[in-house]
């Protein structure tokens, strides 16, 4: 039971990491964005993509108890 979900949550965050990656790469090559901020976007983008491996499943685990507490 636990490698099912191991492979649900991993086929979950490989199916949503190119719709969040497209839209970052629309956000960054836009003319009005100073070079600062690409720069930084891009370093948040690397540590949110890292950190969204180990939260996402945590935030699930949580909301499944709220929604099994009456």
């Amino acid at each position: 039971m636990g490698t099912l979900f191991l492979l649900v949550a991993i086929a979950f965050y490989v199916s949503l990491m190119p719709l969040f990656f497209r839209k970052w790469m629309m956000l960054s090559q836009e003319q009005d964005i100073p070079e600062e901020a690409r720069s930084l976007s891009t370093i948040v983008v690397a540590i949110a993509t890292l950190f969204w491996l180990f939260v996402l499943p945590f935030a699930y685990l949580d909301l499944l108890e709220e929604s099994a507490q009456p």
